[in-house]
């Protein structure tokens, strides 16, 4: 999550990590079974040999290893475990190896923010792997370097199976860490199929009567009914069981009617959600031109966050990658190089990371500021070598070249 990019980056590269040192391994002739003596293959102990089997997913030889004596506790060269390896593989039958063997279900890995296996599954989205972690015994209540546990992990990639599995087995999503609850992340990375999850598994404060039925009628996009519950005396400015005011669930959805209905009962345009996000950015997001048009004859305010997590509208819209929202918000005074809270990206950085073309040049076109560094020291240039983008790489180029 710090930096978000980079996280999200490092966990596929993990993966492709794997399938090169699978190559590099076959070719070097090193998964031939381990020997009893433990003697070393072109120079590489049996550890080694044993790490090496993992990465590859060779169930074999990683048997072999382990009756050789090779060592169940073994680490990479940058110190990721054994268990955490086997687990990114994907392959069950290795980690229940390595389990039946005495490997702790819960070591760390230094490489990721003091991660276990059960957070990295979770952000590699493998329900079955964390399955089998759980049945042996991971703790679900572990927490990382930032405090998130992995149902944040899970979270901030909105992957509903996941959540649903560390939910049934104990998960709490009101762990609040430096990145927020998992209901936070999952609010800042705009997965709102996974919000209404927390909803409906009873996450926040009740609604009743008719605010759970106006609630309902905005989410579900049912004019009529809103239009009903409206003129009946429900107030436009209700928020839902997450605080979520119904104006933004309305613009996140791109319910224009809905969105219009409320701006002409005299809604507040720029209330905000608990990350801070307001309902101009929220359609930013998803690309609903004309509901981000609607608001700003409004005069939604472009600028408005909060002060923890900063998340502007253009931010959001550079994330989404809309370069007519984003031209339309940049009209209007957006701050080109504004920095969000958690990472400090600017909306350069936030749409090159998210491999926006068109929004990259819109925003280079308007004057975005490329020298701006994010909060660990990442710059413009780290990003576009993550992102791994030609174009976005060449046009940011030649703009230094030119300026």
């Amino acid at each position: 999550m710090r930096d978000q990019f980079r996280v999200k980056e490092r966990m596929h590269s993990r993966l492709q990590q794997v399938f090169w040192w699978g190559a590099v391994i076959w070719g070097l002739g090193l998964l031939q079974a381990c020997g009893p003596s433990g003697a070393q293959v072109a120079g590489i102990d049996l550890n080694e040999r044993f790490v090496y089997a993992l990465y590859s997913g060779n169930l074999t030889v990683v048997d072999s290893c382990l009756k050789a004596g090779a060592d169940v506790h073994a680490r990479d060269v940058n110190e990721v475990p054994a268990i955490i390896i086997a687990a990114n593989t994907g392959n069950q039958e290795i980690v229940k190896r390595l389990l039946a063997a005495g490997a702790d279900v819960d070591t760390r890995s230094p490489l990721y923010y003091n991660s276990t296996a059960l957070m990295e599954v979770a952000a590699n989205q493998n329900v079955d792997m964390a399955r089998l972690l759980i049945e042996n015994g991971a703790d679900v209540h572990l927490i990382d370097s930032f405090g998130d546990p992995a149902i944040n992990w899970a979270s901030y990639y909105g992957h509903i199976p996941l959540v649903d599995l560390l939910v049934e087995n104990g998960a709490s999503w009101d762990v609040d860490s430096e990145h927020g609850s998992a209901i936070e992340v999952a609010m800042k990375q705009w997965n709102d199929e996974l919000l209404s999850y927390f909803i409906d598994k009873g996450a926040g404060d009740p609604l009743e009567g008719e605010d759970k039925a106006l609630s309902v009628a905005v989410r579900q996009g049912n004019l009529q009914a809103a239009e009903q519950l409206v003129a009946a005396g429900v107030s436009v400015d209700l928020k839902d069981e997450l605080s979520t005011p119904i104006l933004i669930s309305a613009a996140s959805a791109g319910h224009l009617d809905i969105v219009n209905l409320l701006r002409s009962k005299g809604v507040d345009i720029d209330v905000m959600n608990r990350v801070g996000q307001t309902a101009v950015g929220r359609a930013a997001f998803f690309g609903h031109v004309q509901v981000v048009k609607a608001l700003l004859d409004s005069r939604a305010d472009v600028n408005l966050t909060d002060d923890k997590y900063a998340l502007s509208p253009l931010i959001s819209a550079a994330a989404g990658g809309n370069p007519e929202i984003g031209q339309l918000l940049v009209d209007r005074g957006a701050d080109l190089d504004h920095q969000e809270g958690i990472s400090g990206f600017t909306p350069l950085m936030m749409a090159t990371a998210y491999r926006q073309v068109d929004f990259v040049k819109m925003l280079l076109d308007a004057g975005a500021n490329p020298y701006i560094k994010t909060m660990e020291g990442m710059t413009l240039s780290d990003m576009v070598g993550y992102a791994n983008n030609p174009q976005i790489a060449e046009m940011i180029q030649q703009y230094l070249m030119k300026n």
